[in-house]
């Protein structure tokens, strides 16, 4: 008996970690008028009544993460028929140049 529920366990975490890794967003690129990328993660709406859902939410990430952090909350919007887009701000995460570098920048000497 407990070698068959050491095997159910293991396949319920393994079916449970095959369900988080599966991702709703669509990564894109955003181009600013100054030619910045922008990385975001696009989540669109599940179409749940046959229309399409006319609602959305934009989320802005903390000063001290990245978009990552809305990718639970994100693919939950989008089962609920709310498309929603999470973009890392100038700097951080993957919308990294050498002018916009928070790493860099907090590693200077300051005045």
């Amino acid at each position: 008996m407990p070698r068959l529920f050491t095997s159910l366990c293991t396949s319920v975490l393994l079916s449970s970690l095959l369900i988080s890794i599966t991702s709703f967003a669509t990564e894109i690129t955003l181009t600013t008028s100054d030619n910045f990328s922008l990385k975001a993660d696009y989540y669109p709406g599940e179409n749940t009544t046959q229309k399409l859902s006319n609602r959305a939410v934009l989320m802005l990430h903390q000063c001290n993460y990245n978009r990552t952090m809305y990718n639970a909350i994100g693919e939950q919007l989008a089962q609920r028929g709310i498309h929603a887009l999470s973009l890392d701000f100038r700097g951080f995460g993957e919308s990294i140049s050498e002018e916009y570098n928070v790493d860099v920048i907090q590693k200077s000497p300051q005045a």
